[in-house]
């Protein structure tokens, strides 16, 4: 980690023995690795925490994407539909240009049921009726 040799590190603890003596070395290795045990979580929590903001601004990006992709669909969609209404009302406005085709068929019309139904629609209550006369 430190790229710090077995001799090199024999070599530290000595020193520190003899600065510090061995009752104050114990006292300084345990706060110095209580210490390191707090900074190592810390550094723990900071990089979940890390880990945790990238995967939601991934999720971000995805889901953009995703209504980009709706959006396009919906414009798409929207499109047709409008195609398909101009397509209707280019139909509907040729009907109306074709003239009628002209029937000689005279009707009678029955409009209350005072006046006698016609014979195919007997018992039915029917308050506007159409008969074909000859």
């Amino acid at each position: 980690m430190f790229n710090i040799s077995f001799g090199e590190f024999l070599f530290f603890g000595m020193i520190a023995l003899i600065i510090l003596g061995p009752e104050k070395l114990l006292q300084t290795l345990s706060s110095i690795f209580i210490k390191y045990k707090n900074i190592k979580k810390q550094l723990d929590q900071l990089q979940t925490e890390l880990e945790n903001e990238f995967e939601l601004i991934e999720l971000k990006k995805m889901m953009q994407s995703e209504l980009q992709k709706i959006q396009q669909t919906e414009d798409q969609l929207k499109l047709q539909l409008l195609q398909m209404q101009q397509e209707i009302e280019t139909v509907q406005a040729k009907q109306m240009q074709q003239p009628l085709k002209q029937v000689n068929f005279k009707y009678q019309l029955y409009v209350s049921s005072e006046q006698q139904h016609p014979p195919f629609i007997k018992g039915q209550f029917a308050t506007k009726t159409m008969r074909r006369i000859k």
